[in-house]
Formats: C-alpha cells, structure tokens, sequence
C-alpha cells in the first residue's frame, strides 16, 4: 500500500490538470472574467483533491478558500508600482532633482490604492529582473538633458524580460537630448523616436481606449518627438497634432504584458506645475489601475499551493 505522501502526491498531479488548461488561457481572458476564473480553477483543485483524500472537511476549507478568493478578487487589484527617473539629479536642468519631487504625481496615485517608489541613477545605478519583479508595474521617465547614453543592453534586457513576464511597463520620453537613454529600452520593443516635431504645449486628447478615460488635454513640451515603429503588436491610440501632421504620440503594446510609450514626456509635466489644468495625473492613474496578467494567479496559486501542502 502507498503511504499517505505518494497518495497525495499522485492525487495532485491526476486531478493537476483540471485547473491547468483553463490557466493556459487565464491571463487572455477578459479581465471582468479573471477572477472568476482563477477562483473556479482553485475551487477544482480543492474539491478534486478532497474526493481523492475522501475527508470531507477538506471539501469543507475548500469552500471557505473559495468564497475568500471571490471576495479578494472582487475588491480590485492594488499595484506596487516602481517610477524610476533617468536622472542623477544633476543633469536635468532642474525638471528633477530630488525623488520627492514628484508628489504631485505620487500622491494621487497612492490615494487611488497603490504604492509608488520613486528611485533614479543615484539610486538604481543598474536594473536587474531581479529587483523589478518586486514591482507589479515600472515607469521609466527620461529625465536627462544630456546626450549621454547612460543605459546599457544590460538594463533593456531586464526591463523587456520583466514585461515578459506579464508586467506592465510605461515609458515617458521626448526628443533629442530628451530620449537618449530612453532608446535604449524603446528600441528592445521596437520603437525609435523622431525628432523635431512642434506643436501646442496642452493639445486636446479624444479616443475611446481606456487609458484616455476622462482624458481631455495632455501636458507636451512644444518640441516633442513621434513614436515610429515596425511592430505590428503595437497600437498607437493617439496622435499629436503637429506642424508636420498628426504624429504617433502615444502607444500600447498588449501581448506578454502591457506596454505604454508616449513622446512627450507626460509622466515628467504630471508632476509639475504647467499640467496643472491638464490630464497628466488623470492618464497616469489610468495606467496605474492596469493589472499585470501574472501576478493574480502567480501569488494566488501559490498561496493555495502552501494551503493545499498545510493539509497533509
């Protein structure tokens, strides 16, 4: 007779694969389905694994596991979200120098539910997969006027593989001087910038994509730059009125995660006094609120795994 470790072990791995075909398609569902579908894939697990054990307690606790995970998936999604300035606070000409600078960005956002941590190159001299995975979310400012390349492939390596893995990745830059360290990341996704783009510092914004809710101008230096790109993933979903037509000015790229760019430096005028009567905060919160399509059923799973080992 097997002992209680094998039964358990080869129970798991037969009734496995009840949860593991609708999580192949979990993170392409449609968001108002997610968490339905990963409390019905957890809910299987359990009541799979309690018929096989025969203890019906266990059917019981599944059930409890089960109207918890509802109520935790029903009551949103809080982002842990890391604003990382490509700036030593001396190279900006004043447009940042110092992380509390933009608490007029950060404060909304954190009152909206999340957390914010703002770091720069004094801070994080070198990204790693590592130390961006603790975050949900990642945007990258260009926060330089220097035409110094102070990123290296090393750093967009890690960045691409982060939203690789589901999550979300906005990249703020402009022109010129003003994009420099930001081409390195763009250019991992496809993206190069073009320079010497005028128009209105505060256009009109309008579009039915949902990061452009409750959008109604946005905050751009008069000289800004257009987003140019071979990649048929990315979407652009608004152009920048300019004195050379209407230019790509801001894009989504939803694949393996979700990726926002934009050409004018919206993430830096969020935080600073010219927005004030404009958008910028109102687009970033938008941004903020997108969940990365990993993390739900990475962190849950897991908890119900070490749930499911307690019960042994």
């Amino acid at each position: 007779m097997r002992d209680e470790e094998e039964e358990w072990g080869d129970g798991a791995l037969e009734h496995w694969g009840i949860i593991n075909a609708p999580l192949l398609h979990f993170s392409k569902a449609p968001a108002h389905l997610h968490p339905f579908s990963l409390c019905l894939c957890v809910f299987s697990y359990f009541y799979t694994a309690s018929i096989r054990k025969e203890e019906t307690f266990m059917l019981f606790r599944s059930l409890i596991v089960f109207m918890m995970l509802a109520f935790i998936s029903s009551s949103g999604w809080a982002n842990n979200i890391l604003f990382y300035v490509l700036s030593d606070r001396t190279d900006s000409g004043g447009w940042y120098t110092d992380p509390k600078d933009p608490a007029m960005l950060v404060e909304p956002v954190k009152k909206d539910g999340h957390s914010v941590k703002v770091e720069d190159k004094t801070t994080i001299d070198k990204l790693t997969l590592a130390a961006l995975m603790k975050y949900d979310q990642t945007w990258i400012l260009e926060g330089d006027e220097d035409s110094n390349v102070e990123v290296s492939a090393e750093d967009a390596d890690a960045l691409f593989s982060y939203y690789r893995q589901g999550r979300v990745v906005w990249i703020s830059t402009e022109e010129a001087a003003w994009t420099e360290d930001a081409n390195v990341f763009l250019e991992k996704f496809g993206i190069e910038i073009e320079s010497g783009i005028v128009g209105g510092a505060s256009p009109p914004v309008s579009g039915d994509h949902p990061i452009l809710a409750g959008v109604k101008s946005l905050r751009f230096d008069d000289g800004v730059g257009a987003l140019k790109t071979g990649n048929r993933d990315i979407k652009v979903i608004w152009e920048y009125p300019s004195n050379a037509g209407k230019k790509s000015a801001i894009a989504v790229l939803d694949k393996e995660g979700y990726a926002v760019f934009d050409s004018g430096w919206v993430a830096g005028y969020a935080y600073r006094p010219e927005a004030q009567n404009d958008s910028n905060i109102q687009f970033a919160m938008n941004i903020a609120k997108i969940s990365p399509k990993l993390a739900v059923d990475e962190r849950v799973l897991a908890a119900a795994w070490g749930y499911v080992k307690s019960c042994r």
